[in-house]
């Protein structure tokens, strides 16, 4: 008997483990005790043993709910995993090929992506917007800029923005990306709109935005400013001048507040707020009541807090109804603004000094906006004394300024999904006919109209441009549609957005959000300085790592680790993995043992 064949014989007590049901042992077996084990002389590589399951893993990347709720269409996860790493030259380069004003918006942004990050639900939110800020100061500092493609067909036509605001900012920074030659005019004396008259420097700098502005600039779209387009009806006459026409002209109108006796008391929110951008130092009194409940509500409430007033704002529903940001109307309350809800003005007083005479209300059925409507209560009036109204409820976009025709008025603000009005080679966006005012959603119009502009004059079709949509906020992505290079970056296997019951907790140690600095409400309130500090390069890794990386796998290994079958190979060079299908059995341990969902079995 040769060596190799010695080894088929059974030991006598081996056999008898075997017999008796192989229970298992009371002590340490010897060498001769081991049942026998199948060795083989050779490898088993030729079994393709993957050959008889009915299922198979696979890598996708699925949308993460951050980049889903992101009405931009930032690659929030792409440029985390980066500063993660300490890859910042690739963070900045993804953020930047989809964001055009990323400093801005890493300062004003009310940061959807946090609220539907998954993390939210196990430990805070990752603090996204302060990790795009740190991002596109850097890219400010260092001068980066996106990648520009100067593509095939009609790509040197002339294009007219009317409106310098974030909407009509981002059109022109995409158009210009592909090559056409694009003015923006503006009727105020500077570029920036909304960004310049409409945001106090404690929340914006106006530094930060002619820095932005600047950096737009390089890429040749010129600007004019003091520049007011008459249209007069003849869309046609812009039309022979240029190739296509976007408005984003913003919220310009204003409604009388309705108040009696307020002629030469009220002043409205933007026209305050515009003034104080100007450098100017309004004569508001002391006593100032706020009509409203928005945005500019806050903010030209803060503002007039600056100049030493004691500020009440009025608002006719409560607070879950406010449209203002929360963190907002909590800064507001912090500093020392008053607010009284479910309130509403009714007349201005002279009677022994300046009063105004309000009323209480209480909420009934819900009205067309789905909130519920404040009614008043008789018999429950009150005065307040003040020296000047604030007005930030009237605010309206104005078809008007570019047409006496209420058809064509109402042409200019029912727009389509891509900006596109009833009128020939005429787009719009932003305030001017959003359903939702704010400074990401403008910048997300302003994309999608420039896609469809590019797509309209070189006579393609439009399906070339409906895989770019993300999600049902429309945001679009325009990496690839930009890129030089063949290969997608941003295309995703599954659009159904990863939920948190999905992920694999197990790998997910708790970490708590890293604190933001901010000056302190007895400091700030005393002038126009920055509330939010700079961040430093440890703080930003440091909550880019708390990522969960939804839906994307960042070769972790544990597929690799947890394999039974050895079936998952790692590139020695790049780190990838992938799935050796022919060895296989699909038993889908490596979906389960995923942090992340970004393994899927298919049949």
């Amino acid at each position: 008997m040769n060596e190799k064949t010695a080894y088929k014989v059974i030991p006598d007590k081996a056999a008898e483990y075997i017999r008796s049901g192989a229970p298992k042992p009371v002590a340490q077996m010897r060498i001769d005790e081991i049942p026998p084990v199948a060795i083989s002389w050779g490898r088993t590589t030729v079994f393709k043993t993957g050959a008889w399951r009915n299922v198979t893993p696979h890598y996708v990347k699925t949308l993460p709910p951050c980049r889903a709720a992101c009405p931009v269409g930032n690659d929030v996860e792409g440029w985390l995993e980066a500063v993660g790493n300490d890859k910042w030259d690739d963070a900045v380069k993804l953020l930047i090929e989809e964001q055009p004003l990323p400093s801005i918006c890493g300062r004003v942004c009310y940061h959807p992506c946090q609220s539907a990050c998954n993390r939210n639900e196990y430990d805070g939110t990752v603090s996204i917007r302060a990790v795009e800020r740190f991002l596109g100061d850097r890219a400010l500092k260092l001068g980066m800029m996106p990648e520009n493609r100067v593509k095939k067909g009609f790509s040197n036509g002339r294009v007219l923005i009317i409106g310098s605001g974030p909407s009509g900012l981002a059109a022109a920074w995409l158009l210009a990306r592909l090559g056409y030659r694009v003015e923006v005019h503006e009727r105020a004396p500077k570029s920036g709109g909304l960004l310049r008259y409409g945001i106090p420097d404690y929340r914006l700098p106006q530094k930060v935005l002619d820095r932005e502005l600047a950096r737009l600039s390089g890429l040749g779209i010129l600007f004019k400013n003091n520049s007011e387009v008459i249209v007069k009806d003849d869309f046609a006459n812009l039309r022979r001048e240029f190739d296509a026409v976007y408005l984003s002209p913003g919220a310009s109108g204003h409604r009388n507040s309705g108040i009696k006796n307020s002629d030469g008391v009220v002043i409205g929110a933007i026209e305050l707020l515009a003034d104080i951008s100007g450098g100017n130092k309004p004569d508001i009194g002391k006593t100032v009541a706020v009509i409203g409940g928005g945005n500019s509500a806050i903010d030209a409430a803060r503002s007039a807090l600056r100049f030493g007033c004691d500020v009440t704002i009025l608002y006719r529903r409560t607070r879950r109804e406010m449209p203002a940001f929360e963190e907002e109307v909590e800064a507001a309350l912090k500093e020392g603004v008053k607010i009284e809800y479910l309130v509403a003005p009714l007349e201005v007083l002279s009677l022994k000094g300046r009063k105004l005479r309000c009323i209480r209300n209480q909420l009934g059925e819900p009205d067309a906006s789905g909130r519920r409507r404040p009614e008043p209560i008789s018999g429950s009036e009150f005065e307040i004394p003040i020296d000047v109204i604030i007005d930030a409820v009237g605010e309206y976009p104005d078809p008007a300024r570019f047409s006496s025709d209420k058809d064509i008025q109402n042409t200019l603000i029912r727009i389509d999904k891509w900006g596109k009005t009833g009128i020939k080679g005429v787009w719009a966006g932003g305030d001017f006919s959003a359903a939702e005012w704010s400074v990401t959603y403008a910048i997300g119009a302003g994309k999608r109209a420039a896609l469809d502009i590019d797509v309209h004059l070189n006579n393609s079709d439009r399906k070339s441009i409906e895989g770019l949509i993300l999600s049902d906020n429309y945001a679009v992505s325009v990496t690839d549609y930009v890129s030089n290079s063949a290969l997608p970056k941003t295309i995703y296997d599954r659009h159904k957005k990863v939920e948190f019951e999905e992920l694999n907790l197990a790998y997910h140690p708790k970490a708590r959000a890293t604190t933001i600095s901010e000056l302190s409400p007895e400091v700030r309130k005393a002038d126009f300085t920055e509330v939010v500090k700079d961040w430093r390069i440890s703080s930003a890794v440091r909550e880019a790592k708390r990522c969960f990386h939804c839906g994307t796998c960042d070769s972790c290994g544990n597929c690799h680790i947890f394999c039974p079958d050895g079936a998952v190979n790692r590139d020695p060079k790049t780190g990838a993995l992938s799935f050796d299908l022919e060895h296989c059995k699909g038993c889908g341990i490596c979906a389960e043992e995923c942090p992340r969902t970004a393994i899927e079995m298919r049949k």
